[in-house]
């Protein structure tokens, strides 16, 4: 049987419809992070990550989760996100045994890997369409795409690229050529979409792509009875293996707790909000692939707000959803181009479903790296668009035959255009600093970037000696981190980079009240507490005092209050298990001691035991009414599931202690969430009457003010 390709080809080749074609384009646009150095999530999983150095640790790389940091705490690793990715780990593992932290390497394995997957997309889009031309603009499409730089510049993006990789070998292992699929071609893919899964679990809608694949390669002919129980069982096989190994490498964790609001502000919306945010995440996504002009790390909170109701990005979103179902109805359609137009649109719906933040909020509301695979079948409907326009108007007598050659070089025009714009994007992933300070300029509402590139500044600020320059880098360092807390003024993580920040100016006292305020908000913060350690002594001194609590604990082991000192000393180095013990220990000696069993909760949260954190802190509620600390507690756990059942926990602890500032802010934000926006305004305004001028926090709490008020 001749191959597809010859039926589209014109006799005397023409050299754009290569498939080398777009992988050189790809290697060309990506070629210039060859020189940057180790960037963002990068330093924490490649630099200090030491389960990269042994290629012989196959527990450390292959049974154990993605973020899982060797030496850390056992409550440490419960607290870091319940990712799977050992193949790509194990990736990192060989290119640390060959050339050690040279990045280079790492960046070439990225550059060449893209380029990789530049020829399948060109295979699989031919696969899919029999038309040599349709495959070319889809490769093309896809090697210079800005969108794809941050998987490629990113050398953690190395994950999208294998989960890509994997799954179209994987399809096109599985998808013959105009025969009918085979058992034994489906058993050869099993393997493959078992190593996509292993590179990232986003490959899981593999077994959905698989079916629309077979179901395509059937073209109307009948295949026996036995057909698809063959085909759907050899699919199931990676499937088995794959959530057993994820299951004991994440402790009994499948899946991800609720995400944080910075990075997801998604987890604020309700009701209607939700199904609008949905919306606003796919006209950003819309967005990005239509006009990647503006590109950033980071589309979190600010960025992204489902609470402000409709916006030209929630519109976008609507438009492309109902494109999208436009083409899915090709299904009934006789004409077979419609009916390949339909297979090709359902294999986007189910790539883009688990990024989508519908049914299942993820860890990011939106992230450019996210689209490395779901962009394939998008754009060879864009492909299949442009080819379809090009047959109609601009072949024989079409309207537009007469500026066909126009046209033609404002293809060669954006094709170069869009491959500057990846070059640049890619100078822009050269290191933190300069990928925080370029996102910051462009999204200066985003309390993350903000937070980001202040802690940037403040890294190079700090070893300098005292001078003009260093009085500079952390007044702007500063200035970032204040626009971070007036977007989100209960944001743990930006408060602990401005207690440093003060701290290192000399403002002890108002450091001290920064790194308080973090741990009230997250109890867990390792920042904070570290940071609040240090403010407190020296390493050396910490260390003999803890040596000599455990001391007096062991000589007199039925004392109470000596094993709640020592929990405390606990908490505060960031070990909540240990104090969790010894505080147990504690309540056995003493079983109605309040400040055994408030401590004891905080221990337990920071643990990530929150069920239990509950019932304590109810006891302590049953045993002192009054007990402020108790009703806060419960209102901030509460409140992570249910706003409305925390709201009388925070107004309680209000009652009992007003002035203090984090009670009323938490009060604020839980009126905010419960849609009492007036009287949280009123709160708000309440705490900054009672702040001095030159108090920092109140330059906060006026913008909080003023952000609530423009709602």
């Amino acid at each position: 049987m001749p191959n597809a390709t010859a039926k589209t080809l014109p006799s005397r080749r023409r050299v754009w419809l290569n498939p080398w074609v777009p992988v050189l384009l790809g290697l060309a646009s990506t070629l210039l992070s060859l020189g940057n150095g180790f960037a963002y999530d990068d330093l924490d999983m490649v630099v200090t990550n030491t389960r990269l150095h042994s290629l012989s640790d196959w527990q450390g790389l292959w049974l154990s989760g993605w973020w899982e940091v060797v030496g850390a705490s056992e409550d440490v690793n419960l607290r870091q996100d319940p990712l799977y990715r050992p193949l790509t780990l194990f990736s990192f593992a060989v290119n640390y045994a060959i050339h050690g932290l040279q990045p280079f390497g790492y960046h070439l394995v990225n550059v060449l890997l893209h380029g990789l997957c530049c020829w399948l997309v060109w295979r699989f889009a031919l696969r899919l369409t029999d038309s040599a031309e349709v495959a070319s603009i889809a490769g093309v499409l896809f090697a210079i795409h800005p969108v794809h730089v941050e998987a490629v510049a990113g050398i953690v993006g190395r994950a999208e690229i294998l989960a890509a990789l994997f799954l179209l070998l994987g399809l096109l292992t599985m998808m013959p050529y105009a025969t009918i699929a085979r058992a034994g071609r489906a058993a050869a893919a099993a393997p493959l979409f078992l190593l996509a899964l292993l590179a990232k679990e986003t490959a899981i809608c593999y077994p959905v792509l698989a079916g629309f694949g077979l179901a395509w390669s059937a073209r109307g002919r009948r295949p026996g009875w036995r057909w698809w129980p063959m085909h759907v069982g050899c699919l199931l096989v990676p499937l088995l293996i794959y959530f057993p190994l994820r299951w004991m490498a994440l402790d009994s964790r499948l899946f991800r707790d609720q995400p944080g609001v910075i990075l997801n502000p998604l987890v604020l919306a309700e009701g209607a909000e939700r199904v609008l945010g949905a919306f606003t995440v796919l006209g950003w996504y819309t967005r990005l692939m239509l006009v990647p002009s503006q590109l950033s790390c980071d589309y979190g909170l600010a960025v992204i707000d489902p609470r402000t109701g409709v916006t030209a990005m929630a519109l976008l979103g609507v438009i492309a959803a109902v494109a999208l179902g436009g083409c899915l109805l090709g299904a009934f359609a006789r004409q077979k181009g419609w009916r390949r137009v339909s297979v090709i649109a359902a294999m986007a719906l189910a790539s883009y479903a688990l990024i989508s933040n519908t049914v299942l909020l993820i860890g990011v509301s939106v992230a450019e790296r996210l689209m490395y695979w779901p962009s394939v079948p998008i754009l060879m409907l864009v492909a299949l668009g442009i080819h379809a326009l090009w047959q109609h108007y601009c072949r024989g007598k079409g309207a537009l035959a007469n500026i066909s050659g126009i046209l033609r070089g404002l293809g060669v025009v954006l094709v170069l255009l869009l491959t500057l714009r990846c070059a640049t994007r890619c100078l822009d992933w050269a290191s933190t600093l300069t990928l925080a300070r370029h996102d910051a300029r462009q999204f200066p509402q985003s309390a993350h970037l903000n937070r980001g590139y202040a802690q940037e500044l403040f890294r190079i600020a700090e070893p300098l000696p005292a001078g003009e320059q260093r009085e500079s880098l952390l007044a702007e360092a500063l200035s970032h981190v204040n626009l971070a807390l007036t977007t989100h003024p209960p944001y743990a993580d930006a408060l602990v980079v401005r207690g440093r920040l003060h701290a290192a100016t000399g403002q002890i006292e108002t450091a001290r009240s920064d790194f308080d305020a973090a741990l009230q908000l997250q109890p867990g913060n390792a920042a904070a507490i570290v940071a609040r350690a240090e403010l407190e002594g020296s390493a050396e001194q910490v260390d003999e005092r803890l040596r000599m609590l455990r001391e007096r604990v062991a000589a007199e082991p039925n004392s109470a209050p000596l094993r709640l000192e020592l929990a405390r000393m606990l908490l505060a180095l960031e070990q909540p298990r240990a104090a969790r013990d010894e505080l147990l220990r504690a309540q056995k000696l003493a079983p109605n001691d309040v400040d055994v069993l408030r401590t004891l909760g905080a221990a337990q949260a920071m643990s990530g035991e929150r069920a239990a954190a509950l019932k304590v802190y109810e006891r302590v509620a049953a045993l002192k009414p009054n007990d402020w600390a108790a009703h806060a507690n419960l209102a901030r756990l509460i409140a992570e599931h249910d706003p409305a059942a925390a709201l009388p926990h925070a107004e309680r602890a209000y009652e009992l202690q007003p002035q203090n500032v984090q009670v009323c802010v938490n009060l604020a934000e839980l009126y905010d969430l419960n849609g009492k926006t007036s009287a949280a305004i009123a709160l708000y305004r309440q705490v900054a009457d009672g702040l001095s001028n030159d108090d920092p926090y109140r330059a906060v709490i006026e913008a909080r003010i003023s952000e609530l008020e423009r709602r």
